[in-house]
This record gives structure tokens, sequence and C-alpha cells, in this order.
């Protein structure tokens, strides 16, 4: 037996989930952006004035993770809405 929600809420889920689709959207372009970062500093050659080696490993085990967090995001959205990523 399956409720029947009524149209107002389906209104109110449906905005629900959309602020949530949203503010999940903002937090990847952020990931990104942070990828971004890290692909950027990997290209600083090892002589110039802002490379600094443990900056460097903290950024690469954070791109780890950061790799890991999407990559579960993607796996997620797959399963939920069939989105192949």
């Amino acid at each position: 037996m399956s409720i029947k929600l009524t149209p107002i809420e389906k209104i109110i889920i449906n905005a629900q989930q959309n602020r949530a689709r949203m503010t999940l959207c903002e937090s990847v372009q952020n990931l990104i952006l942070v990828l971004t970062e890290i692909e950027n500093m990997k290209r600083l050659p090892r002589d110039s004035v802002p490379y600094d080696p443990s900056v460097v490993a903290a950024a690469l085990k954070e791109e780890k993770e950061i790799v890991k967090t999407l990559c579960n995001i993607a796996d997620l959205w797959e399963i939920q809405d069939g989105v192949s990523a």
C-alpha cells in the first residue's frame, strides 16, 4: 500500500529536493576548484618560491580524498536517478 501525496506535499518535497541538489552542486563545484588549485600547485617547479614539500604532500592527500568523495557522489547519483557519470 503506497501513500499518495497531495499536490501541496509534492511541491514542498520538490522544493526541498531542489534546494538540496543546488547545495550539492555548489559543493561539487567547490571541490573541483580545489582540485584545479592542486593541479596548478603540482605544476610549480620545485625551485620556485611558493613550493613547499609539506604543503604539496598535504594537497596530494586532499586530492585523493576529493576524488574519492566525487566518485561516491557519482555512484550515489547513478543509484538514485539512474544517471551514469
